[in-house]
């Protein structure tokens, strides 16, 4: 759980980065990937209320929860593969 709620993090940290260097269907789809490591929605971070909102903008609330829809689809390893090169080496707990 502890593992699965780091990489959760950092998902999110990506997803902040990827928003900032323009790359918002990327930070979307992180989003979501961030969910589906953690095994929920992370509702409670104010910085994701914010990239939430910015890309609710820039998207239009339909493309987002659809991106962040598909995100959050991955299993854990996939959405681990977005932003650790090579993906998680063993299965998460």
């Amino acid at each position: 759980q502890r593992q699965s709620r780091g990489l959760g993090d950092v998902n999110k940290r990506q997803a902040v980065l990827a928003h900032r260097n323009g790359r918002d269907r990327e930070a979307a789809r992180l989003l979501g990937a961030s969910a589906a490591i953690r095994g929920r929605a992370d509702r409670s971070n104010r910085d994701v209320a914010v990239l939430v909102e910015a890309l609710g903008r820039s998207l239009g609330a339909d493309e987002l929860e659809r991106l962040r829809s598909e995100g959050a689809a991955l299993d854990q390893q996939a959405a681990v593969a977005l932003v650790v090169p090579g993906g998680a080496r063993r299965p998460l707990r």
